[in-house]
């Protein structure tokens, strides 16, 4: 597993309209199709689909 990375503003906004605390998550791996979030707490890695394209 990779070491997590701080959210962008984009990224903060996403995972609020996800329903998630951004507090909790750290990035993973981000591609133009799919970025991946870690829990800090339980280090569990969280993949979704995004639109956004390069972030």
């Amino acid at each position: 597993m990779k070491q997590g990375k701080k959210l962008t503003r984009k990224m903060i906004k996403f995972l609020e309209d996800k329903g998630l605390n951004p507090n909790e998550y750290l990035v993973e791996r981000k591609t133009s199709k799919e970025v991946g979030f870690i829990n800090k707490d339980t280090k569990q890695v969280i993949y979704f689909e995004c639109d956004w394209g390069k972030v």
